[in-house]
């Protein structure tokens, strides 16, 4: 927070730098790559839809067929077991020799608790047994005994579940693209140099623990010629009355940091960043918004 404070002593600086342009296409690309990191994952529901859509019916010989078991962990470290059936068979296409594949259904497939209920889905199809099927012609290793396939009903209910819910998660790339990565842009253009002081520390506690913060005071000149005087926090522990550099915004002076104006190599370093951060999210959400395809 700062607040305007006649001063003497201030001299008045009228050189300031024009107030920027309008930047439509930033905006624009701003809005794009946001866009873009949201649709993109949101869509896979019709990818799937599309992919599965190929899949042509065909003819299936059961050549083995036994139950399977997979270990898990649940969140308190306790392990658990299920079961699914695994069948192996081989498909008739027209044109090529049989092919060999396994798997029961699909693209969705179910587990059980119980072993003795994956075993009865297999001793519906004894060795020898010729049912129908369902592959994909150009895979035909990828088939499923029970195709359920993909709708495009379902598509569009995880495109719309999917959507919000990576639109709420860019809005934290969002929130650091602006109060961030938007200061060192205005800073690079316009900032002018000032020093600060520590004028005193604090201590503050989150949900890890306690940690020290120090206060730095600083005065400069607005816009309009009016000596301000304004305060940001640095984590850690400076000395009282250690003086630093600040770079400051004139036409916006709580906007601030410690050190000199910032250079291309620090707004190129934080765009990889900020980009980083978008993908790391992206790479988040969809992890755990696997299960809505």
């Amino acid at each position: 927070m700062y607040s305007h404070k006649t001063n003497s002593s201030e001299e008045a600086y009228t050189g300031w730098p024009l107030r920027p342009r309008a930047r439509p296409l930033l905006t624009l690309a701003e809005m794009l790559i946001l866009l873009i990191a949201v649709l993109i994952p949101s869509c896979r529901g019709f990818y799937r839809a599309h992919y599965y859509s190929r899949f042509v019916r065909g003819t299936c010989t059961i050549t083995d067929g036994y139950t399977m078991s997979n270990k898990h962990f649940d969140q308190n470290g306790l392990d658990y077991i299920t079961y699914v059936p695994d069948l192996h068979y081989t498909i008739s296409t027209s044109g090529t020799s049989k092919i060999a594949s396994s798997g029961y259904e699909g693209p969705d497939q179910a587990s059980f608790y119980e072993a003795v209920d994956a075993q009865a889905i297999v001793n519906r199809y004894p060795v020898g047994t010729t049912t129908t099927c369902s592959y994909n012609p150009v895979n035909p290793q990828e088939a499923f005994l029970v195709f359920h396939g993909y709708s495009q009903e379902r598509a569009w209910k995880v495109f719309w579940a999917s959507f919000i819910v990576y639109g709420l998660a860019q809005i934290i790339t969002l929130l650091v693209w602006y109060l961030w990565m938007r200061k060192f842009i205005i800073l690079y253009e316009r900032g002018q140099l000032t020093r600060g002081r520590v004028v005193r520390h604090e201590n503050r506690r989150d949900i890890v623990g306690h940690y020290d913060i120090s206060i730095i005071e600083y005065t400069g000149i607005s816009i309009s010629n009016n000596p301000i005087r304004g305060e940001f926090i640095v984590y850690g522990h400076r000395s009282l009355n250690s003086s630093f550099p600040v770079c400051y915004d004139p036409y916006r002076p709580t906007r601030a940091r410690q050190g000199n104006r910032p250079t291309r190599t620090d707004i190129i370093a934080a765009i990889i960043t900020t980009l980083l951060l978008l993908i790391a999210i992206s790479g988040f959400i969809y992890i755990f918004n696997f299960p809505l395809t």
